[in-house]
C-alpha cells in the first residue's frame, strides 16, 4: 500500500506547494466555528481551551489524523485575541501550524459584528524514508528540501454577524496572503491564493421554549484552492437548555459526490464534550470507517453562553 500512497503523497505536495487543507476538515464546526473563521476569536466572551482530534477515513492505511489545541478569549469590550497550534499526519506528509490571531467586535444596535485577521507559520515535510524508498530520485531538489521541512507564512481574514441571536452569517478568506519562507532550488516563491479559497455561511436560530429546545438550520458554501466547490446543508438541535447537543450535515461536493455526517455531545457547567461521524455515499466509502471527531472543551471566566450554530465548512 505504501508503493501506492508515497507518489500520490509526493504529487500533491509539489502540486499543491504546500496549500493546506485543514481550514475545511472539521466536522465539528457547528460548536465551535473559530477553528475556521478568525472573526469569532473572543466573540462570545469569557475564555476558551480547545483540545480536538480527527481521523478521516480511517481504517484506510496513510490517511489523515490531525490534532489541534485552540485558545480564544476576549481581550476587551471590543477585541478578542487567539492561539492555534495544529499538527497532521497524511501518509508520508507531515505539517505543522501556530497561528495567531485577533477580532474587532462592534455592536450595533440589534446586530453584533466580528472582523478577524489571522497569521500562520507553517512547516510542512516528507518523512525521511521517502527519499530512500526507491520509487523517487533521491537527487530532487524539492524532495530534499520537502524532507528538511518547507515553511510558509500564510494570513486569513474573517467576517462574521449576528442580528438578534437569530439571523448569523459571514464568510472568511483562508491563505490570502501566502509566501514561502524556505528557499528552494528550480521553483519560485509560493504566491498567496488571493480569492481563490473562501468559506461563507447563513443561518437561523428557531428557539422552541415550549419544548426547552432550538433548532438552527443553516448553508455553507466552501472553495478551497484547486478544489471544487462544497455545499453543506446542516441542522444543529439543542435540548435542556442547551446541555445536550445533536447535529446533522449533508454535503454535496460539485464532481465528488455526497455525504452525510451527525454529531452528538453536551455541555455541563464550563465543560464540554462532543463526537462526530462522518461517511460518503462514493464507492470509496467500502474502503474505509468514515471519519471521526472528537473534541474537548473548557470554559474559563465569564460562564458560556452557547451561541447559535455558527456553521462554517465541513469536510468528509
Amino acid at each position: 500500500m505504501k508503493r501506492i500512497v508515497y507518489p500520490i503523497i509526493l504529487v500533491l505536495f509539489t502540486v499543491f506547494s504546500g496549500i493546506a487543507q485543514e481550514y475545511g476538515a472539521y466536522s465539528q464546526y457547528l460548536v465551535n466555528p473559530v477553528l475556521v473563521n478568525p472573526a469569532l476569536t473572543g466573540f462570545n466572551g469569557g475564555h476558551d481551551l480547545l483540545l480536538n482530534y480527527k481521523r478521516q477515513w480511517a481504517g484506510f492505511e496513510g490517511t489523515p489524523s490531525m490534532i489541534t489545541f485552540n485558545y480564544n478569549g476576549q481581550l476587551s469590550d471590543n477585541g478578542g485575541v487567539g492561539l492555534n497550534i495544529f499538527n497532521e499526519n497524511m501518509a508520508a506528509t507531515r505539517r505543522f501550524r501556530v497561528s495567531g490571531a485577533y477580532a474587532y467586535h462592534l455592536q450595533l444596535s440589534d446586530m453584533k459584528i466580528g472582523l478577524g485577521l489571522q497569521a500562520d507559520y507553517v512547516q510542512e515535510k516528507l518523512s525521511d524514508d521517502v527519499l530512500t524508498n526507491g520509487q523517487v530520485d533521491p537527487n530532487d531538489p524539492i524532495l530534499i528540501a520537502s524532507a528538511d521541512g518547507i515553511s510558509f507564512f500564510d494570513a486569513a481574514f474573517g467576517f462574521h454577524a449576528r442580528y438578534k441571536d437569530k439571523l448569523y452569517f459571514g464568510f472568511s478568506l483562508p491563505h490570502l496572503v501566502r509566501a514561502r519562507l524556505t528557499d528552494v532550488e528550480g521553483t519560485d516563491d509560493a504566491e498567496g491564493t488571493g480569492l481563490k479559497s473562501f468559506t461563507a455561511n447563513v443561518g437561523y436560530n428557531y428557539a422552541l421554549p415550549n419544548l426547552d429546545m432550538s433548532i438552527d438550520p443553516s448553508i455553507m458554501v466552501r472553495k478551497m484552492f484547486n478544489g471544487p466547490i462544497t455545499v453543506d446543508g446542516n441542522l444543529l438541535f439543542t435540548f435542556l437548555d442547551k446541555q445536550l447537543y445533536g447535529g446533522l450535515t449533508y454535503r454535496y461536493t460539485v464532481d465528488a459526490g455526497s455525504g452525510l455526517g451527525v454529531l452528538i455531545g453536551t455541555r455541563f457547567s464550563n465543560v464540554s464534550v462532543f463526537y462526530s461521524y462522518d461517511a460518503g455515499f462514493g464507492s470509496f466509502q467500502a474502503y474505509n470507517n468514515g471519519g471521526h471527531e472528537f473534541g474537548l472543551g473548557f470554559n474559563i471566566g465569564k460562564t458560556r453562553q452557547a451561541p447559535p450554530a455558527e456553521q462554517l465548512p465541513s469536510s468528509f
